[in-house]
């Protein structure tokens, strides 16, 4: 009895899981990717925004640590020469 109801809820777990679920999640996925017009929260205005600038902001560090860099390099090359 128990190896019976053990077959059927393994065989109910084994279409559940691969099949079942494959396919409610892509309906999930369509279903409220219509529904908000394939806008994510992320690229709202405000997110966007504060975004951009954070982006701005690494790009502007990023630079500034490569030119101290090269300014290092530059200065230990030149020490070793003299």
């Amino acid at each position: 009895m128990q190896e019976t109801i053990l077959n059927i809820v393994a065989t109910a777990n084994k279409y559940l899981s691969d099949y079942v679920l494959i396919i409610m999640l892509v309906v999930a996925g369509l279903f409220f990717s219509f529904n908000r017009k394939f806008k994510l929260p992320i690229l709202d205005e405000v997110c966007f925004s504060h975004l951009k600038q954070s982006l701005y902001r690494f790009v502007a560090l990023r630079k500034d640590l490569v030119k101290c860099l090269a300014e290092l390099k530059f200065s230990a090359r030149k020490a070793q020469t003299v």
